[in-house]
């Protein structure tokens, strides 16, 4: 196994994680990318990633997925709403508005898959 030293940090969207210990093209080695929502994106098979490392990484998803919910959760029910309508693909938005169940009813559902794609 090629040597490994973790490294994240904040290159515009999410959180990049490099193995700082390879370096490609003058840069880092990346190897995942964690979005502001939590969910992890595994550039390199996952056995290249010693476990202790990547517990470190599922942790920092953790708290960004975290620090993501409660800021969304904070906003007004309907912006709340709206945002999810606006991120979701045309025929998933239109099955969600014609749900007849009241908006407190489908919102928790709608906040699940909001969370999962972003």
């Amino acid at each position: 196994m090629e040597k490994f030293r973790l490294f994240m940090g904040c290159l515009g969207y999410g959180i990049t994680v490099c193995n700082a210990a390879v370096m490609v093209c003058g840069d880092y080695k990346q190897i995942a990318h964690i979005t502001p929502a939590g969910n992890v994106k595994l550039y390199v098979d996952p056995d290249y990633i010693p476990a202790p490392e990547m517990e470190k990484i599922n942790r920092a998803a953790q708290v960004e997925a975290e620090r993501f919910r409660n800021k969304f959760e904070f906003l007004p029910v309907e912006t709340q709403y709206y945002k999810i309508l606006d991120a979701m693909p045309l025929a998933e938005m239109h099955n969600a508005i014609h749900d007849p169940r009241a908006l407190s009813e489908k919102l928790p559902d709608l906040r699940a898959w909001y969370y999962q794609h972003n």
